[in-house]
């Protein structure tokens, strides 16, 4: 097999799909009860019966991620890339598809295929 046909396989509109459909499922990922505000609440001990001592001092304490802040995140980065994608013409057909605009620059073609093989990856790893 030659390396222009190898080439000629990638599709960046179906490597920008699965990416898209990665960043879509982020937003509807199960409620994590570990990022969850209320239910670290009810871990917490009342003051009460809280002890004097602590990990961490005072001033350095890591602040809490909430499921919220995952979702919003998520969302953005939906956004972020859908106008990206709209932009460039990733899913736009025949002449104005990327695919097609980067047929005589394959280098160009295989970074960008990379990248998006690279945010999939990340996604992934981001949702275990």
């Amino acid at each position: 097999m030659s390396a222009s046909s190898a080439l000629d396989r990638i599709s960046i509109a179906n490597t920008a799909e699965k990416a898209h459909q990665l960043l879509r499922c982020c937003q509807q990922f199960p409620h994590d009860e570990a990022h969850d505000p209320e239910s670290a609440e009810l871990d917490q001990p009342n003051s009460s019966t809280a002890t004097t001592e602590s990990s961490e001092p005072l001033g350095r304490q890591e602040p809490s991620v909430t499921n919220l802040d995952i979702l919003e995140f998520a969302k953005r980065q939906l956004s972020r890339f859908e106008l990206w994608a709209s932009n460039i013409g990733v899913f736009a057909s025949r002449h104005a598809s990327l695919d097609y605009r980067l047929r005589t620059a394959p280098i160009a073609k295989v970074v960008v295929d990379g990248n998006l093989n690279k945010l999939c990856k990340h996604t992934l790893c981001g949702m275990n």
